[in-house]
């Protein structure tokens, strides 16, 4: 499998906007089947029934050379040159926001009289937006939103960042650059044997940390499935699944993304009397605190759990429906339950452990019933489609009221495939759909 993988910051870039391999080759010990590169960038590739073949380039000597693949995945960001190939567009607003980032350092910021802090909000009458640290100490970023076409050239960015400091505050720029705001999802994740994850199927707005949690989660349900299918335990369109089960996670974590943002530039009262010394000032400041903790505290006070924790896969075709209907959702907290397609809770049980580290080698089957359960037909299944399945038995109450069921299956990712009050009738036909036969 040929993974593009984003070069470090000191790598050279090809100018396109698409992430590199490298040319540095290096092994994991903990992975020896995994072969690094950086600096090389991916030119373009071929496909057909049986194999990838990538063509990729060394950035510094020029050579190039031929990588032939079961499977490649396009991790190469949002000019993605995977994405381009398989011809796929991107659907939903580009360019909600054309915004400057300007990179500087200043020892003193920290000292400021407002205390020590990894970001400041910064509201006047000029400007609206933070500053964020970068290393902690003394590098920083400041964005300014809102930037009109042929705007750059006459922008005085180091006046810019002196209304966003204070003039008290010495600060050095060390680079400047702008980049645009999307709200936009590939309107499909690949094809056969070419599938995108990460930025090159979802572009959002950098809020809340939703761009990270659904490019990592796109990785963990691509990564398994292609597992199974090169372990030969997979089934035909077990790959098949991976759109339908992430495209409405991506299009669902874009919004919010997009939403939190509009929500915090229009709620903050601006004026010029924001910095006066008068009881309107103390009022008009006590208001823009206010909304600042409202329409931040997705990002910040964990009021987006429900985000990052509570998606489920409502239209999955390898989750098995128990007849129930979606329990309700909610953005701001998650709600555990065993849902099938959601993510399987944690519950603290008796010996130290989670449950949830009972997950992530291959499916398992809870059984949290008093009595014991003869699941020999549910595992001979699973042995003669080759599936990894263990079956472990709890007998702990908080686990069993958190579960919902006495029984409940478990995928290689943390999330339900099947629940039950007993055992199902055909476990050969619950295997082979979970396993996408």
């Amino acid at each position: 499998m040929a993974i593009p993988i984003p070069a470090p910051p000191t790598a050279p870039r090809d100018g396109s906007g698409s992430q590199s391999l490298s040319s540095t080759r290096s092994s994991s010990k903990s992975l020896a089947a995994v072969e690094v590169r950086y600096g090389t960038s991916l030119e373009s590739f071929q496909r057909d029934r049986d194999k990838v073949v990538a063509e990729i380039v060394d950035s510094q000597t020029g050579q190039r050379d031929a990588i032939e693949t079961a499977y490649l995945v396009g991790c190469d960001g949002g000019k993605s040159t995977v994405r381009r190939q398989l011809g796929i567009r991107m659907e939903g607003n580009f360019v909600e926001g054309q915004n400057l980032a300007i990179l500087f350092r200043s020892s003193h910021l920290l000292s400021n009289r407002h205390g020590k802090a990894v970001m400041y909000q910064i509201v006047n009458e000029k400007k609206l937006g933070a500053v964020a640290t970068v290393d902690g100490r003394e590098l920083w970023r400041v964005n300014l939103r809102g930037i009109r076409a042929g705007q750059l050239q006459s922008l005085d960015t180091a006046q810019f960042v002196r209304d966003a400091l204070g003039p008290d505050i010495p600060f050095e720029i060390l680079s400047v650059w702008p980049w645009d705001a999307h709200r936009v999802v590939a309107e499909h994740y690949g094809t056969e044997r070419v599938f995108l994850a990460g930025d090159a199927a979802h572009l959002l707005w950098p809020a809340g940390g939703f761009g990270m949690n659904t490019g990592i989660g796109d990785s963990v349900d691509l990564g398994w499935k292609l597992a199974a299918v090169l372990q030969g335990w997979g089934g035909a369109r077990l790959l098949h699944s991976y759109e339908p089960e992430r495209r409405p996670i991506g299009i669902r974590n874009v919004n919010e993304a997009g939403d939190m943002r509009a929500d915090s530039d229009t709620q903050i009262p601006i004026s010029a009397l924001l910095g006066e010394d008068s009881e309107q000032g103390k009022e008009l400041r006590a208001q823009a605190h206010d909304a600042i903790l409202r329409t931040r505290a997705k990002e910040f006070q964990y009021d987006s759990a429900g985000v990052e924790l509570g998606y489920r896969y409502e239209d999955s075709p390898i989750c098995i429906a128990d007849g129930t209907p979606p329990p309700p959702e909610d953005h701001a907290a998650y709600i555990p339950t065993t849902w099938p397609g959601a993510r399987a809770p944690h519950v603290w049980m008796r010996d130290g452990r989670s449950t949830l580290d009972l997950f992530g080698r291959g499916f398992v089957l809870l059984g949290l019933s008093a009595k014991k359960i003869d699941a020999s037909a549910f595992t001979s299944a699973a042995k003669k489609a080759h599936l990894p399945l263990e079956v472990i038995a709890l007998d702990e109450p908080e686990v069993r009221e958190v579960y919902e069921r006495p029984l409940v299956l478990v995928r290689p990712d943390g999330h339900v495939a099947w629940r039950g009050d007993s055992l199902p009738h055909d476990p050969a036909k619950v295997i082979d759909q979970v396993r996408g036969g």
